[in-house]
């Protein structure tokens, strides 16, 4: 069995965790097969708007607790989706009127949505890891680069099935695998990418180097 607090295995016998000093309350059946103590929860259903909703809005900045792989590639998924709605959406009115203003608007679009999700995103990512029993300093591996490759197979990792020091273990029905969702968003990135690169291609620089100022230009094609 498995301690609630701290989530070490620990022996049937004992009162107490010697990891943390938790009372150990004794279970039976299921639950004491995972470890856990509490009663069946109700179930979580998830889907692109409830979890991109669930993120943004009731835990825009919540870094305790846990996130299940499937809670974090759907946001992910809501999050490509969003991208790549966009640059359909200013790419098509681009090639409709003629007018690189829309361009423009796509980059700012973009870089403000960038900005507004950049914490949801963090936080979202430290529970993910909490939801594994890791630290989530571990994100900062990402800054490695090499380090983004492990942080992946991570977030794709199954939770435990069992409380640990993080919190309780989560009762979610996704509908879709995470591996499943992980595949959509890298195609849906990978689209993004693929219009973005085509949007900017035949950009004539001289149009935009006076636009109130700014060298949209150089912007756009960074």
């Amino acid at each position: 069995m498995y301690c609630t607090n701290c989530g070490n295995k620990i022996d049937e016998l004992v009162k107490f965790c010697p990891s943390c000093g938790t009372e150990v309350k004794q279970t039976f059946g299921h639950d004491a097969l995972n470890g856990s103590t509490d009663s069946l929860s109700e179930v979580e259903t998830l889907s692109l708007f409830s979890t991109f909703k669930k993120v943004m809005f009731q835990k825009y900045a919540t870094f305790s607790g846990r996130a299940s792989a499937e809670e974090f590639w759907w946001f992910m998924l809501a999050y490509g989706l969003v991208n790549l709605t966009n640059y359909v959406i200013f790419y098509f009115m681009h090639v409709v009127t003629g007018e690189n203003i829309y361009l423009i608007i796509s980059v700012i679009m973009n870089i403000l949505f960038g900005l507004i999700t950049i914490i949801p995103t963090v936080s979202l990512s430290v529970r993910r890891l909490h939801d594994i029993n890791r630290s989530g300093w571990w994100n900062l591996m990402v800054f490695t680069l090499i380090g983004i490759i492990p942080l992946i197979i991570m977030y794709l990792l199954k939770g435990n099935k069992f409380c640990n020091k993080y919190g309780e273990k989560l009762n979610c029905d996704s509908g879709l695998s995470s591996g499943l969702l992980f595949g959509l968003y890298v195609v849906s990135a990978l689209a993004s990418s693929f219009i973005e690169k085509d949007m900017f291609s035949d950009v004539n620089c001289e149009e935009f180097e006076t636009y109130r100022g700014i060298d949209w230009c150089v912007l756009i094609k960074d």
